[in-house]
């Protein structure tokens, strides 16, 4: 599952195809927070559920996906191919300050001129002290909240990094500044509700590859821009952070794996929480990885990656990529050897 959608409807899936569902394994934040709901609302699972959400190596890969957001930020949406302004120098929201929120946040902030503002917005008010202090050493102060709405009248671009649909109708039509930019990071049908633009209109002729026009019907003063039409950005600009999704997808192989093992020698149970891989499946991972990447910057058991401390953003690595299909051979033949793992 990528993104949680199965979690609405885990006991009908369950229930129609008994015989063929051994279990689930959830890739995501959003996913695994889905799934979380779930067990507090039906305290068990009919299947055993994994989720690599929270592994070591998925904050690094959030850092990667985060680097390269910035970068399409900077070189589609705010270029001469988008808005055409200095990225530096505007107004932004972020919300939500999960793992590619928080990640994208560090990088924002590192980039804003003085001047410029950075607001949080989060509903959880444990993410508050968090962002205050992961943004502390910054030149601009980010000023966090659990109401978006305090600050959508001075916002120049809005980056929706959570799993709610935050942005409603009525936000579309007088919340937000006119000629603010909409811009997603996470699932597209997160981004707004249903209705958000009803009261709005195309304009094709003021639409580019990345940035779509919308001017309020009786109203031609007021535009929205939506960036790529509010799929999600990292998706359609082509942003995946190579070579770390190696990683990841081996990763939830070995869980797969794993799952099905524990299916067999364990029998019938009570699944009464969500389990992840063992620290030992990801270091042996990491250690074939490195092998052909490099280090992977920030993997220790001695960091703290909810503090920073990345090291060398992994993007700036892709230049040791020695070609998908040989790495895939490589570790494949390695985890034969091994027994754990034959990559498909």
């Amino acid at each position: 599952d990528h993104g949680g959608y199965f979690a609405k409807h885990l006991n009908t899936l369950v229930a129609e195809n008994l015989d063929f569902v051994t279990g689930v394994v959830e890739h995501t934040s959003n996913g695994h927070d889905a799934y979380e709901k779930y067990l507090a609302r039906f305290k068990s699972f009919p299947v055993p559920v994994w989720s690599i959400a929270t592994t070591k190596m998925k904050h690094l890969e959030s850092h990667a996906v985060a680097q390269s957001l910035l970068t399409v930020l900077n070189g589609f949406i705010y270029s001469g191919m988008g808005i055409n302004q200095d990225m530096s120098r505007i107004m932004v929201m972020l919300l939500g300050y999960g793992e590619i929120g928080g990640a994208l946040g560090k990088l924002i902030a590192k980039d804003l001129s003085i001047g410029s503002k950075l607001f949080i917005c989060d509903t959880d008010v444990k993410k508050h002290d968090r962002a205050r202090k992961e943004l502390a050493s910054f030149s601009v102060t980010p000023l966090v909240t659990d109401n978006m709405r305090t600050f959508l009248g001075e916002t120049d671009l809005i980056v929706v990094a959570t799993s709610a649909q935050a942005i409603t109708r009525e936000d579309i039509s007088y919340n937000i500044k006119s000629g603010a930019c909409l811009v997603c990071v996470t699932s597209s049908d997160s981004l707004f509700e249903k209705d958000a633009f009803d009261d709005f209109e195309k304009m094709p002729t003021q639409t580019s590859e990345y940035i779509t026009v919308y001017q309020m019907i009786g109203n031609p003063s007021r535009k929205i821009l939506l960036a790529v039409n509010g799929l999600t950005l990292n998706f359609v600009c082509g942003s995946t952070a190579l070579p770390i999704i190696f990683a990841i997808f081996a990763l939830f192989s070995v869980t797969i794996k794993n799952m099905v093992q524990e299916q067999h020698t364990a029998g019938p149970k009570a699944h009464t929480k969500i389990l992840k891989p063992s620290r030992s499946d990801q270091d042996k991972l990491n250690r074939v990885w490195e092998k052909h990447f490099g280090v992977m910057e920030g993997y220790s058991s001695t960091c703290c990656m909810m503090g920073g401390g990345y090291g060398v953003p992994l993007w700036k690595k892709i230049d040791t990529f020695i070609g998908r299909e040989a790495a895939l051979a490589t570790i494949e033949k390695k985890f034969k050897d091994k027994k754990l793992l034959a990559i498909t």
